[in-house]
């Protein structure tokens, strides 16, 4: 950034231009100039020098103070009486001082005002400097007006950075900004979305916008409905491109309603990444039903080959035995038969981690078995039965008490045979 920048020769009006001519012809006055007329005295320099709205002093051609103006006095640390009669090249740090009076020598050799704009510390400053002319129109003094410009630079600053930051988000995507007034005629278009369709901003001013996208359905009537107060959203596709719109009521300062804001985002590739998961979820669904399937038919295989080869094996082997062997081939059977029912593998499919006893007491409450006969038969307490029952509830999620464990087990064993 730069850190000072002058003008010389022809400057913009000021309000302070005024009083500077003024305090200039005063301090020719004071210098011995203007001819036949009374020199003004120090009251009448400082009066003018207060008129000013900004910072206003007068300084002789060496740079010594004559006349301060309070808020000058203020920016530079200091009382007025303090600095008059100062040279104002000891008052600023050097390098400023070396450049500021470069260009007041300048002001003094050409009789011509210059202007600059310069930063002291982090604080900018406007600057006019008026040579002051004696009789032989030589520059002897300067009239030196400063105004404090910082908020008005870091403004423009921060709306610089503003519009770099809009200028990346419209050249970085692809994106199209609009804005038509009430007759849906467009006044506004930026964006690399115009670009990539093959359109220029220009090209787009005073038409339509059902013009310019006649292939966007029923974009008159979406408008007519942002523009009677409502913001509209909606997804069109065409030409192998899907875009996205939204359209707001543009309002003016006094929150009428004079037209439309729109944004045209351009999202094929989401929808494309979108649609190709769809179809990956589609595939991954059909995958897992197909080894859901073949699960299901492993087991039943399993559940044949216990039932016809393992079953009878076990029965002639208890054949002739003596009963407490009989009676362990029996309990064997019952497993083995529990395992590979329907009813086991439904629970299974439904239960997450159902433990060995658990299993077994899901079973007895099927068959119709109260707390007390599954207690008598498990060798536990009516107590422990209830805790149990309450673990099967919670890895079941049968979390609705309305809803009855026998009954849901009896479902289950129904599900089982139907698969």
């Amino acid at each position: 950034m730069a850190q000072h920048e002058a003008q010389a020769g022809a400057l913009r009006e000021r309000p302070d231009d005024v009083v500077g001519n003024l305090v200039a012809e005063a301090g020719a006055g004071a210098s011995g100039g203007m001819a036949g007329r009374r020199p003004p005295g120090v009251p009448e320099l400082q009066a003018l020098l207060e008129a000013a709205e900004d910072s206003a002093g007068l300084v002789n051609a060496d740079g010594t103070i004559v006349a301060l103006s309070r808020k000058a006095a203020e920016n530079l640390g200091a009382g007025p009486q303090e600095l008059i009669g100062r040279c104002i090249y000891e008052v600023f740090p050097p390098e400023i001082a070396e450049r500021r009076k470069a260009w007041h020598d300048q002001a003094l050799r050409s009789g011509r005002a210059i202007r600059y704009r310069d930063r002291r510390g982090d604080r900018w400053f406007d600057t006019t400097v008026w040579p002051v002319l004696d009789e032989g129109g030589r520059a002897v003094r300067l009239a030196i007006f400063a105004r404090d410009i910082t908020t008005e630079r870091r403004l423009a600053e921060a709306l610089t950075q503003k519009e770099g930051y809009l200028d990346a988000v419209l050249s970085g995507i692809s994106i199209i900004l609009l804005a038509q007034d009430a007759e849906g005629v467009i006044r506004f278009a930026a964006g690399r979305g115009l670009a990539e369709a093959g359109l220029r901003p220009e090209e787009l001013l005073g038409r339509r916008a059902a013009e310019v996208f006649p292939e966007v359905g029923e974009l008159e009537a979406r408008l007519d409905e942002a523009l009677s107060g409502r913001t509209v959203s909606w997804v069109d596709s065409a030409n192998g491109r899907t875009q996205e719109w939204r359209c707001a009521p543009w309002r003016d300062g006094s929150g009428q309603r004079v037209g439309t804001l729109g944004v045209v985002l351009d999202i094929t590739e989401q929808s494309h990444a979108a649609e190709a998961l769809r179809r990956k979820d589609i595939a991954l669904t059909e995958v897992l039903a197909a080894v859901e399937q073949e699960k299901a038919a492993a087991g039943r295989k399993i559940a044949d080959h216990v039932e016809k080869l393992i079953v009878p094996m076990l029965e002639q082997l208890g054949e002739g035995r003596p009963e407490r062997e009989q009676k362990a081939v029996g309990v064997v059977l019952e497993r083995l038969r529990e395992m590979t029912s329907p009813f086991m593998g439904e629970l299974t499919r439904h239960g997450a981690e159902l433990s060995p006893t658990e299993l077994r007491i899901c079973d007895l409450i099927r068959r119709g078995l109260s707390s007390k006969e599954i207690a008598r038969l498990e060798h536990v307490s009516p107590a422990t039965v209830g805790k149990h029952r309450e673990h099967i509830r919670r890895k079941l999620r049968l979390t609705n008490k309305g809803v009855n464990l026998a009954a849901y087990l009896q479902s289950l064993t129904a599900a089982g045979r139907r698969a």
